[in-house]
């Protein structure tokens, strides 16, 4: 299917099939999270956006956020994945990533603790992920969630899901790509059908499955995605034009402001659609970034 990728016009977010954007972040992030809040709003329409952050710095996000969203401490959503519990439950070096599995558990919650029907359409965002251009979740016609993907082929994610579920990797490529949509109801049923396999909540399931080998066993993008793969694939399509860029920080540096970085958006943006900025590294020189964009293979970080 064609993909109309930068549909003129700004969102509409009343009659958008996206009910929801959800995004997670910390005061570590803020200076990307200030650009990309707003980009969000502008390219990616929804009828709510929702971040989670620390509870202690609400207000902080509140100065840096666009008005559009919602912000709401972490605590409303941590009751059954609190940090002090993971950390108990947990070995090897899963020590080191308590933080990082709490915050996959808690957009997990987002969505399935929502007031939000089955059938609607939330779209978790990277904090750290700044979109170029118009994004559509839901393709017309069909009603398909439209889904990004990567190259990554982490094994340790896949011999989880298989401990939770019975089955391993569904599809060739990753659903590690910074955004996943979903529908609410899917992410419930897939909770419930890890509980019915466990005694206990789904967290702390995913937390019994992790043999402590690897600092990073369980990835929400990657067991969301095969969970889905396997039980509702007539419902979703891999995007046909998989424009994205990872480690932006390689372009931008420091600098995510001003007139430079807003003419480097608008440059990538011919042939991207959208660009995280992960790691902070030196900084591409204009040169080098028109060589990339000239260039019909996709770019390698």
């Amino acid at each position: 299917m064609m993909e109309n990728e930068n549909p003129a016009g700004p969102p509409d977010r009343r009659n958008s099939p996206v009910r929801r954007v959800i995004s997670v972040c910390e005061a570590r992030d803020i200076a990307v999270w200030a650009v990309a809040s707003r980009r969000i709003v502008r390219h990616i329409p929804a009828g709510s956006y929702q971040l989670i952050c620390p509870d202690a710095q609400i207000a902080e996000f509140e100065t840096a956020t666009a008005p559009e969203w919602a912000i709401t401490g972490e605590s409303l959503f941590s009751a059954n994945c609190q940090p002090g519990m993971i950390r108990g439950k947990v070995s090897g070096e899963n020590v080191r990533r308590v933080h990082w599995l709490f915050q996959q558990f808690i957009k997990i919650n987002a969505i399935a603790g929502s007031e939000l029907g089955d059938r609607d359409v939330v779209v978790i965002w990277d904090a750290d992920t700044v979109p170029l251009r118009r994004i559509e979740f839901v393709a017309p016609g069909t009603g398909c969630l439209r889904f990004y993907h990567g190259r990554e082929h982490h094994c340790p994610y896949f011999e989880t899901i298989d401990a939770l579920f019975g089955f391993g990797r569904q599809a060739d490529v990753s659903f590690i790509a910074q955004c996943m949509p979903v529908r609410a109801g899917w992410v419930r049923e897939m909770l419930r059908e890890i509980e019915d396999r466990f005694p206990v909540s789904y967290a702390e399931a995913v937390l019994s499955c992790l043999p402590g080998k690897s600092g990073s066993e369980f990835s929400e993008y990657e067991t969301i995605g095969s969970w889905l793969h396997q039980r509702y694939r007539d419902e979703m399509e891999f995007r046909e034009k998989n424009r994205w860029l990872r480690s932006g920080s390689s372009i931008f540096g420091s600098g995510l402001s001003g007139c430079m970085a807003k003419g480097i958006f608008c440059l990538l943006g011919v042939r991207y659609d959208f660009v995280a900025i992960e790691k902070w590294r030196r900084p591409l020189s204009f040169k080098r970034i028109l060589n990339r964009l000239a260039n019909s293979r996709p770019w390698k970080m």
